[in-house]
């Protein structure tokens, strides 16, 4: 299979389109330490002070904070009301 070269097709850059995320709760922890995780691509490192996510489908992988704090806000669960 051939391998597609993107810095000598600009055009594909070009037609990009925009998309918006889906809002879907993950999971995450923000780690002090450096750290390593196997992800669908292969083993992928962490910096202290990044996040460790798990995905939608399980997967886990890293994200630098100032990625996460533009992408991301913390959810709460809800409280139960109760029944009179």
């Amino acid at each position: 299979m051939k391998r597609l070269d993107i810095n000598k097709t600009p055009d594909i850059v070009l037609s990009m389109k925009w998309y918006r995320k889906i809002p879907v709760k993950i999971e995450a922890v923000r780690l002090n330490c450096p750290f390593r995780v196997t992800t669908p691509e292969g083993v992928v490192r962490g910096k202290a002070g990044d996040w460790l996510i798990r995905g939608v489908e399980g997967e886990l992988y890293p994200c630098r904070d100032s990625v996460f704090q533009k992408t991301y806000k913390q959810v709460f669960a809800k409280k139960k009301r109760r029944s009179k």
